[in-house]
């Protein structure tokens, strides 16, 4: 009988050049993010005319924010499990059709309380997105460019929040109802080029020993310079099995992952805190209709520009760039309490705002995909996410009470300091149980040290 070779999966991807391939999964990955970043964000744009047509007061608007995070709750951890079982397409896919469905249901609402209904499958989609996305990109960048590749994709999240501001600017007044119609048309256009375009992650395929005559093909494309076929055994350096809650408390993960949940609870505390009322808020201290949508595109233009430096940050720097931005957020929060109503400054202080809170969960997003193995990277993500949401829950919440309270706007978001902060420090907490130490790990160097022989298939 013949000898079979041993193709070695992560060194092919660890190593690779950027490929073709490489480039369809993250623009692929960057569209399935701007659909789940426009959902996201149209709510917060198309509030003012739902408060006017049902005649609602702000605290009777605040569960319909809150709706969508306790969707995407279940939504993080159903379809974590989901993408470990069944394959990170299959998760991305799924994400996108629910997210549809609840945008669909969303332009039709008789009410608020239909409008709950709606956002909360609305946010089951939005939160399945991101933990599969995570684990294909991670699982198909290059090592040198991981970080960078991963958070260019998330950064369609940034560009989706533009573009609710952007598409009720060219629909001239219509409806808010044709904004939530938009916002079904973009996942439902998405879902056949994500079916016939997005390959499965490489690892996945690796490590389940599905689909060995696809992973022969796609390796051949990223590695033209190795002979590699359908007969051959292949692993990647990572072991186990998908499995249950207790997997992401093995080894260094044993507290890595509680100081992970603390900095997704806090930094999607005050991503909700602020985004969610941030439209409300600045018509509240004078800017007209159009003023404050263009001003509220400004923290999506700010995580955008965060985004993309936090990425290559983290491959140069390390984890420790996002103590800096989240101390960089703080800072912020605290000069917005110092200033008055000039527009021109609160636009560059909400661009900072986004800069550092949106660029920042991204980034989290980016290292949450890294510190778990194959085998439950999708799990470990999505709880990440999911246990967030209960911070992104309350903040909506504690804001519109605070309006509710007559508080001012620049008090309500100096307030968000205190999470911040409490992100900046939980962030070392992580790094340091995790690597040993607080700084000098790029995150190319973060590697599953607890794993154990490699995983044939």
């Amino acid at each position: 009988m013949a000898t079979r070779n041993i193709v070695n999966v992560s060194d092919i991807i660890d190593k690779q050049k950027i490929t073709w391939t490489t480039v369809l999964v993250c623009m692929l990955c960057f569209a399935g993010q701007l659909a789940d970043g426009y959902d996201l964000g149209v709510v917060g744009l198309t509030a003012p005319g739902i408060i006017k047509d049902f005649h609602l007061t702000h605290q009777q608007m605040a569960p319909a924010f809150s709706a969508a995070i306790i969707g995407m709750l279940f939504g993080s951890i159903g379809e974590g499990y989901l993408g470990d079982k069944y394959g990170r397409k299959l998760g991305i896919i799924v994400a996108l059709l629910t997210f549809g469905l609840g945008s669909l249901m969303s332009g039709f609402i008789s009410g608020i309380d239909s409008l709950i209904v709606a956002r909360f499958i609305t946010g089951v989609g939005l939160g399945g997105m991101l933990p599969n996305v995570t684990a294909m990109m991670v699982e198909y960048a290059p090592v040198k460019r991981r970080a960078t590749l991963t958070t260019l994709s998330f950064m369609g999240l940034s560009f989706g929040g533009m573009l609710p501001g952007w598409v009720s600017y060219c629909l001239n007044g219509e409806s808010w109802r044709s904004l939530y119609l938009v916002g079904t048309l973009i996942p439902v256009m998405l879902v056949p080029l994500f079916i016939f375009l997005m390959p499965e992650s490489l690892k996945y395929m690796a490590i389940t020993g599905r689909s060995k005559d696809k992973l022969a093909r796609i390796l051949r494309k990223v590695s033209r310079d190795q002979t590699i076929s359908t007969d051959d055994t292949f692993i990647i350096n990572e072991s186990g099995k998908a499995g249950g809650l207790p997997q992401l408390f093995e080894g260094r993960m044993r507290l890595a992952t509680p100081f992970l949940w603390i900095i997704f609870m806090s930094i999607m505390f005050v991503n909700f805190y602020v985004n969610s009322w941030l439209n409300l808020g600045l018509r509240s201290i004078g800017f007209d209709a159009a003023a404050a949508a263009a001003t509220n595109s400004f923290y999506y233009i700010g995580g955008a520009c965060g985004g993309l430096a936090i990425g290559i940050a983290l491959d140069t720097l390390g984890p420790v760039a996002l103590v800096i931005t989240s101390l960089i957020g703080a800072v912020t929060a605290v000069v917005m309490s110092a200033i008055g109503a000039d527009h021109t400054v609160i636009r560059l202080l909400v661009f900072l705002y986004g800069f550092s809170i949106l660029g920042s969960q991204l980034g989290y997003s980016t290292l949450a995909g890294l510190l778990y193995p194959t085998a439950h990277r999708s799990k470990g993500a999505g709880f990440a996410q999911g246990i967030g949401r209960i911070g992104g829950f309350i903040g909506p919440l504690v804001v519109g009470s605070l309006l509710a309270a007559q508080l001012e706007f620049h008090t309500i978001f100096s307030l968000a300091a205190i999470p911040l902060l409490l992100c900046a420090i939980a962030t070392l907490c992580c790094i340091r149980a995790w690597c040993g130490r607080m700084t000098g790990y790029r995150l190319g160097q973060i590697r599953q040290m607890d794993g154990k022989a490699p995983r044939h298939a």
